[in-house]
């Protein structure tokens, strides 16, 4: 399995999701999601889905609305509580 074009190499980048030739972080990071999912064979998963899996595993381990709110770029606590 082929996964150059997907991740960069550490030592080339400090994104995860970056252009192996340039180090720079691609600007379309749903269409690299979809890529990965499709070499990986996963189906069906969008990347605002995790989102909402980080969501919910931050309030899981007990993590604070406030800490949740910022690590979510919410503008209100009420957006970051199910």
């Amino acid at each position: 399995m082929c996964r150059s074009h997907l991740l960069a190499d550490e030592s080339q980048s400090d994104y995860v999701f970056a252009n192996p030739d340039t180090g720079r972080p691609y600007t379309n990071v749903g269409k690299v999601f979809a890529a990965a999912c499709r070499e990986a064979g996963i189906q069906d998963l969008t990347f605002h889905e995790l989102r909402h899996t980080f969501a919910s595993r931050l309030r899981e381990v007990g993590v604070d609305a406030i800490t949740r709110r910022n690590l979510l770029g919410h503008s209100t606590v009420e957006m970051s509580d199910d």
